[in-house]
């Protein structure tokens, strides 16, 4: 009687000891003891899953495309060469939809005659060469017409070319000033849209 009363208190002791140990560890956060229904006891160590961190991509910085001293060719949708341009800087945008360019100069080749001399302090271009915008004191320039403006456009899929805001050409004894003109491509015949002013110069003296 005194054994078995022995045997049980030592089962009670053992039961009440593993009690307070999965107590403690369950305190701990080491095992879950809802989980310990029916299965039995794992010993494999848990692992705590990290969030990723969005602080690195704050200040995350992309890379543009920058060239210096770049030399550029732009051709029609017949594949005629249309531009050749020398450019101080080019860089893409932030966008990186466009080129942005800086002191511009070269030629413009028209469909008929020689070429002219073009100069521009800043220019934008589509990454495709398709269009091509010109601004700040731009001058195109043969020995029979000089036209400057502060802003100029042309694209492949039009037939002219746009000058815009402080329009001035003169071409063989006519002095045109206007807002917006617009030309061929031979730069042969314009077209002025809102007021412009017309100049006679008599050559002849």
């Amino acid at each position: 009687m005194r054994k078995a009363l022995t045997i049980s208190t030592a089962f009670l002791v053992t039961g009440f000891i593993l009690i307070i140990i999965l107590l403690s560890l369950h305190r701990l956060g080491r095992i879950d003891l809802a989980s310990l229904r029916g299965r039995p006891l794992s010993l494999l160590p848990l692992v705590q899953e990290e969030t990723p961190s969005n602080s690195g991509s704050e200040g995350e910085t992309h890379d543009t495309l920058k060239i210096e001293e770049a030399e550029i060719s732009l051709v029609d949708e017949g594949n005629r060469l249309s531009w050749e341009l020398i450019i101080e800087e080019m860089t893409e945008d932030e966008d990186k939809r466009f080129y942005l360019l800086s002191c511009i100069h070269g030629k413009y080749y028209p469909l008929n005659g020689e070429a002219f001399h073009i100069q521009a302090n800043e220019g934008r271009m589509t990454k495709d060469f398709s269009q091509l915008e010109l601004f700040g004191e731009v001058t195109i320039s043969r020995s029979d017409l000089t036209l400057t403006a502060l802003e100029a456009s042309w694209s492949t899929e039009a037939a002219k070319i746009t000058f815009k805001n402080k329009v001035r050409m003169q071409r063989e004894g006519v002095w045109v000033e206007a807002e917006v003109m617009h030309s061929d491509l031979d730069l042969e015949r314009i077209e002025i849209e809102g007021n412009s002013k017309w100049s006679f110069i008599d050559e002849t003296d």
